[in-house]
């Protein structure tokens, strides 16, 4: 997604910020898949904020930040912004962050 890097380290530098990814069940080395792009596109300490769910809706947080809403999305206890070609950017979904300081 353009800006998705950038407008990740944006929340990492002001937020507690964690990245939550939905495993494939069938395709266990999505697992590594994930924590090897995580690494080389986010950093090595990333790793320690990654969270491996298929029900994002059991997660705690304040806001979550997603391109789909087929894995509980809807049902998180939070705020959900959903991005994609027909809902936010990631420049609006910076400028929502921007706006609560």
């Amino acid at each position: 997604m353009p800006g998705a890097i950038e407008g990740f380290k944006y929340l990492w530098n002001r937020f507690d910020t964690y990245v939550l990814t939905r495993p494939s069940v069938w395709n266990v080395h999505c697992y590594t898949g994930k924590a090897i792009w995580v690494r080389e596109h986010l950093g090595f300490e990333v790793l320690h904020k990654m969270v491996l769910n298929p029900q994002k809706q059991r997660n705690k947080g304040d806001f979550l930040i997603d391109d789909t809403e087929d894995s509980g999305q809807t049902e998180f206890d939070g705020t959900f912004l959903k991005f994609g070609p027909d809902d936010h950017d990631w420049s609006t979904i910076q400028d929502f962050f921007k706006r609560l300081g």
